[in-house]
């Protein structure tokens, strides 16, 4: 059995999706690159179902999406020359790995004290994270193995009903994001995806 399906243009789609966050449920929706599973960032619940979902290793931590560069200084310590180059990315296809800012509402998903952050360039996206202050935590929306879904026929073909609510965007670019690391004044690409980083 699959889980329910809504359209991105349905009128009461935002308030259905945010509706199954708040309660600590999953969501695949659409972004800038390809589709995501998303959980509440500060709900344990809703972690621990990702990993269970994504047979995800404890060590392995998963990114936060959020809305606006004003929300990344709750989560990370960016340096100024760290945010000119943040600046010219985001919102887009850049997942930018920082030093965590400890303690931090993002304690849950900081592995070896960073934090991965990405401000995805989706207004549907960002208008539903502007009322998620603590951000969503984020995977891809496949199988370990598999290609990322572009489609959310592939989402609800791969998970079932493992999920509580897909949102179809139809179909996506599929480009992955940049994963770039900052540390210590540096860059160092971890994943060379659609955006290319120069410091």
């Amino acid at each position: 059995m699959n889980c329910p399906l809504i359209n991105l243009t349905a009128a009461d789609a935002a308030e259905k999706t945010l509706s199954v966050l708040q309660r600590g449920g999953i969501v695949a929706v659409p972004t800038d690159t390809v589709y995501g599973l998303c959980g509440r960032a500060d709900s344990a619940v809703a972690l621990a179902r990702l990993r269970q979902i994504k047979s995800r290793e404890p060590e392995k931590p998963f990114q936060i999406l959020l809305a606006d560069f004003a929300e990344v200084k709750k989560f990370a310590v960016v340096e100024p020359s760290v945010a000119e180059i943040l600046a010219r990315h985001w919102p887009g296809a850049l997942t930018a790995i920082l030093p965590a800012l400890l303690p931090s509402a993002a304690s849950p998903v900081i592995s070896s004290n960073t934090v991965g952050i990405r401000l995805p360039d989706f207004p549907w996206l960002q208008a539903l994270l502007r009322k998620l202050p603590s951000g969503l935590a984020a995977t891809s929306a496949n199988r370990h193995g598999a290609p990322p879904a572009r489609v959310a026929a592939g989402i609800a073909a791969a998970f079932g009903d493992e999920i509580d609510l897909i949102v179809d965007g139809g179909e996506l670019a599929g480009a992955a994001s940049t994963v770039a690391l900052f540390t210590g004044g540096g860059v160092k690409i971890l994943r060379q995806g659609k955006v290319r980083v120069q410091s």
